[in-house]
């Protein structure tokens, strides 16, 4: 490899017009030994609306390599890449070192995060409208083909009719939202959502704040089993009641045979002393699921030092955007739950945005926002095996549906819209 000083000279000595300026995406601060040469170009042009000669530049700045000042630009440009990159990673993997003696895991995932930062950074900021337009009619015909290949449906199936009846699932790049108050249930309908996605041979990743893996278990295994026709109940399998134990057997046999081993469950994350964005940003890329569901995301943390002292809207503020942020940068679609006060009015209303934890900064965020409710009968009795999904937000599409009705016996495993329901309720 040539030294820096040689392709930093060469660089320094390529840069001799506008267009080549605005094709170097660095600063000073990105060259090892030639930043005051850089940043002499930058204040000469703005002084005299001309670049330096070649012997100007050779004479402020003797060290420069002066055999360089021939070589190919784009050739330059590569090299200097090359070289920056390869600084960032060793000084990355340098500031690593004492955590790496003390918490390795921990040191790991900070790694892993740097060089995803480093892979973005290398990554063209712009793209030009008119950049091979008919791309995108090939775009459209592969969109086209593949919803006609899934009976349907664009993206990752969900388990309300009315969304795939729209034609478009979960979609890459996409963030949705589902908030409800403590009780409602909002922790088996993320279940549904993944169990939906797994059954439809979706890689899925499903990561609980709120409970252990062994306790999720239950209710996919509550859920899958109705949907693969067996009866046991989560009541039972929770509590250790009789069962069909042979049937059970069975419902386990047939999930572990008949579908990929690509369900991943997470309550926690080694090497963290909590659940936080950047240890759920590594989880992603190491595995690269399709779909990543996360129930709980009130209690994530946003771990960066420079947040620790922010005020609560604003970590929200970040922590939500963040996600969407993962969303597209991934492109995989991300679910989120969370939780709205108790101390809104009734169980049997949507809650607003208003009532979120954190604020409304979740439904902002959100390319999807969901709420869910219990459900009152005709004689404003409760309905306990009901549930009322309300759309409160969809981004760059028409409100297709205001409410969607659950079918609710989650100690059965069922959790399905009822299209047909007619509901008699006063709000």
């Amino acid at each position: 490899m040539e030294r820096y000083e040689y392709v930093e000279s060469a660089i320094i000595f390529g840069l001799s017009s506008l267009g080549k300026l605005k094709d170097f995406p660095y600063h000073s601060g990105d060259f090892a030994t030639h930043g005051d040469a850089f940043t002499f170009i930058q204040d000469y042009l703005d002084k005299y609306n001309v670049f330096p000669s070649v012997d100007l530049l050779a004479s402020n700045y003797p060290l420069l390599d002066q055999s360089a000042s021939t070589v190919d630009w784009l050739y330059a440009k590569s090299k200097f890449q090359d070289m920056k990159l390869r600084r960032d990673i060793v000084g990355l993997i340098n500031s690593q070192r004492n955590l790496l003696e003390d918490t390795p895991k921990k040191a790991y995932t900070n790694i892993l995060e740097g060089l995803y930062s480093l892979n973005i950074l290398l990554d063209d900021d712009i793209s030009l409208y008119q950049s091979d337009p008919l791309d995108r009619l090939k775009s459209y015909q592969v969109r086209k083909d593949h919803r006609l290949q899934a009976g349907g449906l664009l993206g990752i199936s969900t388990p309300f009719d009315s969304i795939n009846k729209s034609g478009v699932g979960w979609m890459p790049g996409e963030l949705t939202s589902l908030f409800a108050r403590p009780s409602i249930g909002k922790t088996w309908v993320t279940a549904e959502i993944a169990s939906t996605a797994f059954m439809a041979g979706f890689k899925t990743l499903f990561i609980s704040t709120e409970m252990p893996v062994a306790s999720i278990n239950m209710r996919l295994d509550v859920i899958n089993g109705h949907k693969l026709g067996y009866s046991f109940t989560h009541q039972a399998l929770r509590a250790g009641d009789s069962l069909d134990e042979s049937s059970y057997k069975l419902f386990l046999e047939e999930i572990n045979d008949n579908y990929p081993k690509d369900f991943l469950i997470c309550d926690h994350i080694s090497g963290a002393t909590s659940i936080n964005v950047e240890a759920i940003s590594g989880l992603i890329r190491k595995y690269q699921p399709d779909i990543c569901i996360l129930d709980g995301i009130y209690l994530v943390e946003v771990s960066s030092s420079k947040n620790r002292n922010a005020a609560m809207y604003e970590t929200s503020h970040q922590l939500f955007y963040a996600f969407k942020t993962l969303a597209m940068s991934q492109q995989i679609p991300i679910f989120v739950s969370t939780q709205a006060n108790r101390e809104a009015r009734n169980l049997y209303e949507p809650p607003p945005a208003s009532s979120v934890a954190f604020g409304d900064a979740l439904i902002r965020a959100s390319d999807m926002a969901l709420s869910m409710c219990g459900v009152l009968d005709e004689n404003e009795v409760e309905n306990p095996k009901k549930r009322r999904v309300q759309v409160q937000k969809i981004r760059d599409s028409q409100m297709f549906i205001d409410s969607m009705w659950l079918d609710f016996d989650v100690n059965s495993g069922i959790i399905k819209e009822d299209m047909n329901y007619d509901p008699f309720i006063k709000f």
